[in-house]
């Protein structure tokens, strides 16, 4: 539910990038908005990342204690993969709980452009089912969405400007 939710942000975000940039340029012809799409997915593409993540999963079935020196502990390493949005230069990202869980023990976020960073872990909302990384390198400065002040975005009339 919570990734349907977040597709659902994205394309919202990236509709209302184009629209108000065909709106802003009037040798743009609003009757080829499906051509713009691409430009959009163009200019958007770079702010989506691939996120890895480790996780401990702690697996109820308990071996005998007589046992767990000879094959360890009962625990496992859970890896998963996933995607998330740069939503500032400074490498802040938007992704999935369930895609970094609770506790990670290792998240590294991929760039378009094939660079790997380790992220950590800033914050979840479970209801939600959002996580927010950060990476911390000072050198990098990031391709990232730039995010519109909801209190402006008028969703009715970006439907009918794309209609039309």
């Amino acid at each position: 539910m919570g990734a349907m939710i977040f597709g659902c942000l994205l394309g919202l975000l990236i509709s209302y990038w184009d629209v108000v940039e065909s709106n802003s340029d009037p040798r743009l012809n609003k009757t080829k908005i499906g051509e713009s799409y691409s430009t959009a997915i163009e200019k958007a593409s770079p702010a989506v990342v691939n996120i890895y993540s480790e996780q401990i999963f702690k697996n109820n079935k308990k071996s005998p204690p007589r046992l767990n020196p000879i094959f360890g502990s009962s625990d496992q390493i859970r890896t998963s993969l996933g995607s998330g949005v740069i939503l500032s230069s400074d490498g802040y990202i938007l992704t999935n709980q369930h895609v970094v869980g609770k506790q990670s023990i290792r998240v590294i976020a991929e760039l378009t452009d094939g660079r790997k960073f380790i992220a950590r872990l800033v914050g979840i909302d479970e209801g939600t089912d959002l996580a927010v990384l950060k990476i911390d390198d000072p050198k990098a400065n990031f391709p990232s969405m730039e995010l519109e002040d909801s209190d402006k975005v008028n969703v009715v009339s970006l439907i009918i400007d794309s209609i039309v």
